[in-house]
């Protein structure tokens, strides 16, 4: 920086340097760094706004002359910018182009989200070409209910509670047990409330027998309800045993449409299953109306009818529909497992009480007969095994007296044959009816003559559906592995 032709002055300490200032001052207003004892830009810059604030007004005229030709004379352009002044500038620049970069950003994220929106917008579009009509359906079942559609009702937390109740395990044994004595052993087990109809008086003569190991509350309720022909429901905060279901019926309208199975079919079947025969008085209904099924039931039927039909939904690709949505329960395993244990036993003219304790003792699982079979006074048993599957032991034990058995309900119930509900199983028979050259109408006939012949009529049957692609087979849970079996063996059969 040039010197001032009068060279600089020492001031005293704490004394200001005027004419030394005033070279500062003008060398700031010119954009240079001053030079000498106000080259701090801090102290320079308060010395500075207290000199323009303060000392202006009353500096002597010779220094407000000075300031005023400062201030309008221009930078001299041969003198070279301060590095505050370079660093400033270049700071200035820094943050236009930062400023460019971030607006440049900010537009390439606005776009890709507006296209990202547009695209979505698209996916959302219903697809206007013709699909698959299975597709369409589970979607169409997907959709919730229309607002004015009947809906099902929730269960109350009192409800919750009840079954949770319910649920405990209990190991008992009850002989020849008058019905109200049983349900009075059944509510000292439980804090929920057991009310019995007092119009079930023909009940209270059936006595009760029923041998339960760990089975819950509940299902010893419905066993005990089942073989005096009573009915159990949750009603105002209890458990109700009548003589026919109080439920109030709530009416849906399901879309069964595309399903393998025929809307005529389905509606017979779950008759059998939820319409109850002993129930007088009901008012449920199930019924086909074209592709619709109109269910008048109970909330929890209507629950599990819908349920139903979602697995038909489901299972079908598989080529085996089971009716049954969900994995198998826990106990149900647990009651096949312990049939394929090997026994040898022998029995003469054993009567059917002393067989079922016994083979209860061997197999550790939950048996229950029908009371009515044991009033019939059923013929005494002689069979001798050897290193026999229990299932098949059983078997054999009641083909001997004309009865049969199905797993339900934690339990094996024994009953006369025809007496216990069917299952319904789909079996797909696409690739038979193609590779073997058989017709639906030769397949139905070989199945029904080679497996349990004696056993088909109004509620065992054999249906193929419309387009000849399944076969519906409604028959006891004992004889279903046994169609299956002969199914495989014709689809692959043994070359000699």
């Amino acid at each position: 920086m040039t010197q001032p032709e009068n060279g600089p002055t020492s001031p005293q300490a704490g004394e200001p340097d005027g004419e030394r200032f005033l070279q500062d001052l003008d060398a700031a207003l010119q954009g240079h760094e001053p030079e000498g004892a106000h080259a701090e830009t801090a102290r320079f810059a308060a010395q500075l706004t207290g000199v323009l604030q303060s000392q202006a007004g009353s500096a002597p005229e010779n220094l407000r002359q000075k300031i005023e030709e400062a201030a309008a004379k221009p930078a001299a352009k041969d003198r070279k910018a301060s590095t505050v002044v370079r660093m400033d500038h270049a700071l200035k620049r820094f943050r236009i182009g930062v400023l460019d970069l971030a607006a440049i950003v900010a537009l390439t994220v606005f776009g890709v989200l507006i296209w990202r929106s547009l695209e979505i917008q698209e996916s959302a579009k219903p697809d206007l070409k013709p699909a698959e009509p299975e597709k369409r359906l589970a979607a169409e079942d997907a959709k919730p209910p229309a607002p004015d559609a009947p809906k099902v009702q929730a269960e109350e937390p009192w409800e919750k509670e009840i079954r949770a109740q319910l649920e405990r395990k209990v190991t008992f044994e009850l002989v020849d047990t008058p019905l109200e004595e049983a349900i009075g052993f059944l509510r000292s087990l439980t804090t929920a409330s057991i009310v019995l109809d007092p119009k079930a008086v023909e009940a209270l003569k059936t006595p009760i027998t029923l041998r339960a190991q760990n089975m819950t509350i509940g299902v010893a309720l419905q066993w005990i309800a089942r073989m005096s022909s009573l009915h159990v429901a949750l009603r105002n905060q209890c458990v109700f045993i009548s003589t026919k279901d109080t439920t109030p019926l709530e009416m849906r309208v399901l879309d069964v449409s595309g399903l393998p199975i025929t809307p005529e079919l389905l509606a017979s079947v779950l008759s059998q299953k939820f319409l109850d025969p002993v129930l007088e008085g009901s008012n449920a209904t199930i019924t086909s109306i074209g592709n619709l099924l109109q269910v008048t039931h109970a909330p929890e039927s209507l629950r599990e009818i819908r349920g139903m039909i979602s697995t038909i939904r489901e299972q079908a690709p598989k080529g085996k529909i089971t009716f049954q949505s969900g994995p198998v329960p826990e106990w149900k395993q647990a009651i096949q497992k312990a049939l394929k244990k090997k026994v040898t036993f022998e029995f003469v003219d054993t009567p059917l009480p002393e067989a079922v304790a016994f083979f209860q003792s061997l197999s550790n699982v939950n048996v229950v007969v029908d009371p009515k079979l044991l009033a019939a006074g059923p013929p005494p048993i002689t069979l001798r095994v050897t290193d026999m599957e229990l299932s098949i032991a059983l078997e054999w034990i009641l083909r001997l007296i004309d009865c049969s058995y199905s797993i339900e309900n934690e339990a094996i119930y024994i009953s006369k044959t025809g007496t216990t509900p069917p299952i319904l199983i789909g079996y797909d028979i696409k690739s038979i009816l193609k590779d073997r050259g058989m017709t639906p109408d030769a397949l139905r006939t070989a199945v029904m003559t080679t497996v349990a012949p004696d056993s088909w009529g109004c509620t065992r049957s054999i249906r193929v559906s419309a387009n000849d692609t399944w076969m519906f087979v409604l028959q006891d849970e004992t004889v279903q592995p046994q169609v299956e079996s002969l199914l495989q063996k014709i689809a692959n059969p043994e070359k000699p």
